[in-house]
């Protein structure tokens, strides 16, 4: 798999995780913190890949940029996810994505690759998220990426 598609299938990863919360919620003290699981369908989601110099093999500097539905476990629509990320090295990337639901805007951010998995934060939003914070655990399929949702208490 290319850094592009790894980069791909986290950023819309992160942009399902904004979706989780709608229906988190938090526990007592005691109680772990409340996760969801969220996917993302590779065939709804449409990207596209600035390839800049040196042209022909991804580098330094190259973009990518994802946009889609977010579906909750049961496969239903629960909102929308917009991002971008910039290769920072050959195997690594640096960028942010913005969750788009009807009751406000969750941005996830932080470095993903290589490998399958990866993690990326929660670092605020807007309407009913304006405290969101937590990580989201990004794992990759062919067909789809797969989201486990953390919120911190």
């Amino acid at each position: 798999m290319t850094n592009s598609t790894h980069i791909k299938l986290l950023a819309t990863a992160a942009a399902a995780l904004a979706a989780g919360g709608v229906v988190a919620t938090t526990g007592s003290a005691q109680d772990p913190p409340p996760t969801l699981e969220l996917v993302q369908r590779s065939s709804e989601t449409r990207s596209a890949f600035v390839d800049n110099p040196p042209r022909r093999r991804e580098s330094r500097g190259d973009m990518f940029t994802l946009s889609g539905p977010v579906r909750d476990a049961a496969g239903r629509r629960v909102g929308r996810a917009e991002g971008a990320f910039v290769l920072t090295t050959a195997k690594r990337a640096q960028g942010s994505a913005t969750l788009l639901l009807d009751s406000g805007r969750l941005v996830i951010e932080g470095a993903v690759g290589p490998g399958r998995v990866s993690e990326l934060a929660i670092v605020g939003g807007t309407g009913a998220y304006s405290s969101a914070r937590g990580s989201v655990e990004v794992t990759e399929t062919r067909r789809a990426t797969r989201l486990r949702l953390t919120l911190a208490p």
